[in-house]
């Protein structure tokens, strides 16, 4: 099944995205809900500013804030997924370009989330604690201040880690966000942090904040009889549900997925790898094998460690599930690993013809094989294949399905054509 999109780099590369869906489709998809989005945001901003009863309202501030930390993204952000879209490549080709698209990528859209976790949490000092904001330092103290030193710390540490952290990156100019891999995600405790402090913990304390809020507001209500108190604080409750619920459903299911595996929830549950880009670059002596994790990969020592299948001659009925290769099925080293080759039909039973060079950093992994071993030939030529993480390698097809992490999933398979 062809499963992506290709780019030509100079008639000599393919490139496979994270989405099925073709590049032309994505663009104007994207390009359609940006332009009423960007709209709207500009309308709310400017609202809020002329209107001096909600500028002074301290419960539009950091609704306010939240709509002045999505412009980045939808102005910027967005900008340059079209621009790829729509050339196959960052452009301009540069590293700043690079940086500038992981610092709004990366740091506007963490800021967004530590917001409206800071929203949720202040719904409560609104409704049952308003006394605290009477006074000039109270409101301060619980209004003020909480909203500075977020925006202060988004900002100061985004800006340290993407342009200053004295480490090297690399840069990928041919998958979406340069491969969206700051050098600082692997450097000292910075990925963990920015996982844990930045990302995790503002999108469940949201959750359970927001849920926490609905219940005590029903408490209260049963408990003083007196609905009408409530009807004043009806509009900033629907406000954040509202709010809270698209942002809790499109993010807490994978963040929680993440952490049960930081705490030991076996790697077979869930996606262990969560491959996340993938794209297959050849020449003329080579062919490479790329692909990018959304968290950082495991040790190469594990067992069943980022296994890729290959189907060279696009027959099904030769090889086992029509692989006809595997790679990394026996690591030598960290630079070394195996090739090996199905030598009966139908079986998973492998004979090994060679030993290839792999790098690894962080969250990639990049393999290069000799294309005399795959006995490609130098005219067109279709290429399916499959990454695996923790596989049981047990030899039956629902090994993709039940164990480990795929992609694409099930017996679905990527497809490269190259000419």
């Amino acid at each position: 099944m062809s499963f992506g999109n290709s780019s030509d780099n100079g008639g000599e590369s393919f490139s496979i995205s994270e989405i099925s869906i073709p590049r032309p489709v994505r663009f104007w998809l994207m390009l359609l809900c940006d332009i009423p989005s960007v709209v709207c945001s500009f309308f709310l901003i400017i609202h809020i500013i002329m209107n001096r009863n909600h500028r002074h309202a301290l419960h539009n501030h950091t609704i306010f804030l939240i709509l002045i930390f999505n412009l980045p993204i939808q102005l910027i952000d967005i900008s340059f997924f079209l621009i790829f879209f729509s050339y196959g490549s960052v452009q301009p080709s540069q590293p700043f370009v690079c940086l500038l698209w992981w610092f709004v990528d990366n740091g506007w859209y963490a800021g967004g989330l530590v917001l409206m976790a800071w929203l949720a949490i202040e719904r409560h000092i609104f409704i049952f604690h308003d006394r605290l904001l009477l006074n000039r330092r109270g409101r301060f103290l619980f209004h003020y201040l909480p909203l500075i030193i977020i925006v202060t710390y988004i900002l100061l540490f985004y800006l340290i880690v993407v342009f200053i952290l004295p480490c090297e990156n690399d840069y990928l100019y041919t998958v979406p966000i340069c491969g969206g891999s700051p050098c600082y995600e692997s450097y000292g405790i910075l990925g963990m942090w920015e996982f844990i402090v930045n990302l995790s913990i503002p999108i469940l304390l949201e959750g359970i904040t927001s849920i926490a809020l609905i219940l005590r507001v029903q408490i209260q209500r049963r408990r003083l009889r007196q609905s009408n108190q409530w009807r004043g604080q009806r509009r900033m409750i629907n406000q954040l549900l509202l709010v809270s619920s698209l942002n809790i459903g499109i993010n807490f299911s994978g963040t929680v997925l993440l952490i049960a595996h930081l705490y030991g929830l076996p790697q077979e549950y869930g996606a262990e790898a969560q491959l996340y880009y993938f794209f297959l670059d050849y020449n003329g002596d080579y062919i490479y094998f790329y692909v990018r994790t959304y968290n950082l990969t495991t040790n190469y020592t594990d067992p069943n460690w980022m296994l890729l299948f290959l189907n060279t001659d696009a027959n099904y009925t030769t090889g086992w599930l029509g692989y006809d290769f595997v790679i990394n099925r026996n690591v030598r080293s960290s630079q070394e690993t195996s090739l090996e080759r199905n030598n009966a039909s139908d079986s998973y039973i492998w004979t090994k013809i060679a030993d290839i060079s792999y790098a690894m950093k962080g969250k990639e992994l990049e393999l290069m094989i000799p294309r005399k071993l795959l006995a490609i030939p130098a005219s067109y030529v279709t290429i399916d294949f499959k990454w695996a993480d923790n596989i049981q390698q047990d030899g039956t097809w629902s090994d993709f399905t039940l164990n480990g992490d795929s992609a694409p999933p099930d017996r679905f398979n990527f497809r490269a054509q190259l000419n």
